[in-house]
């Protein structure tokens, strides 16, 4: 790609990222228009997007400006008819630094070195906390495997993020990423990934758009497919941090798959109980509450097979094989 596409690219991440004033159709149709035009905007615009936040005070670094104005300008020569006007100082300070970080991301000398790769990995029943550079702070579920590059972490289970002196910046699946000054509650799995944020607004980038995922609200990523909605209980999702785990009439195979996570001995579901419903609070690190509170509370009965492997919860009638 080249120098033109990443100027490009950052002028539209700005214009649709801009709260100066809302983005109109016609700029929609145009951006819509230009993405789909070349493989390399599609590139340049990715790039952009995966820088995460724009630091508002680059644009008091004279170098810095100076080459985004430059390149700003040569494209605003070249194809006029792609010309936006964003209204204001407000608007300027924000486009400057995006020019000015993408070419300072991108155009690094080829000698620069990276940072090494760093993988942070929890067992089942663990629970780890981990410190990143700018004081941002990661805890590990149960179960859970962080990978750390490039100040960004990549989660495989669930973690909490806490910003620091930086934002924290973590990859989403589908291209996407997350950035917050706040904190964020983030589950990835098999089923796809379930994000709450909390404290403070998070900005979430796709290649094709960027949207604010307001506090106490949820943004699901399954099959392709995102959606944003307001946490019904955000304590239901967050508990785990403070070593409980929350059921409000859950059915039964939701409750076990959860107890599970944090088993060695997992509980086996017979047919017919998944469909039972369970409420209460239990302590992650006594899930035999759970298992006693299924057996006092529901018409069902709990056994444990002979080499003591499995517990199975099977209906009053039905055996454990």
């Amino acid at each position: 790609m080249s120098n033109d596409d990443l100027t490009e690219a950052g002028i539209w991440f700005t214009r649709l990222d801009t709260p100066v004033r809302d983005v109109g159709g016609k700029d929609r149709s145009d951006f819509s228009s230009w993405y789909r035009s070349n493989a390399e905007h599609r590139r340049a615009f990715a790039a952009v997007a995966a820088t995460g936040v724009v630091i508002a005070d680059l644009a008091d670094d004279p170098a810095l400006v100076g080459i985004a104005q430059s390149a700003l300008a040569r494209v605003h020569a070249r194809r006029r008819r792609t010309r936006l006007v964003v209204t204001g100082v407000v608007g300027a300070l924000v486009m400057v630094p995006v020019a000015a970080l993408t070419f300072r991301h991108w155009q690094a000398p080829a000698t620069s070195t990276t940072a090494p790769v760093r993988v942070v990995e929890t067992g089942v029943g663990e629970r780890r906390e981990v410190a990143l550079d700018g004081s941002v702070r990661i805890v590990l579920d149960t179960n859970t495997r962080v990978t750390i590059s490039d100040g960004a972490v990549t989660i495989a289970g669930q973690a909490y993020a806490a910003a620091g002196t930086r934002p924290a910046q973590v990859r989403l699946p589908d291209g996407m990423t997350i950035s917050t000054q706040g904190e964020v509650n983030i589950r990835i799995d098999d089923e796809g990934a379930t994000v709450l944020a909390e404290g403070a607004p998070a900005t979430v980038h796709s290649a094709a758009s960027t949207t604010v995922l307001a506090p106490d609200h949820i943004l699901r990523i399954k099959a392709g497919r995102s959606s944003i909605a307001r946490a019904a209980d955000p304590a239901a999702i967050t508990g785990w941090r403070s070593g409980w785990l929350f059921f409000d009439d859950t059915p039964l195979r939701e409750a076990a798959a959860e107890i599970n996570r944090y088993r060695r001995t997992p509980i086996r579901l017979l047919h017919g109980t998944g469909a039972l419903r369970i409420s209460g609070s239990f302590r992650i690190d006594d899930t035999g509450a759970f298992l006693r509170a299924v057996g006092q509370t529901l018409p069902a009965k709990v056994n444990v097979s002979p080499d003591g492997a499995t517990i199975g919860i099977a209906r009053g009638h039905q055996k454990i094989k």
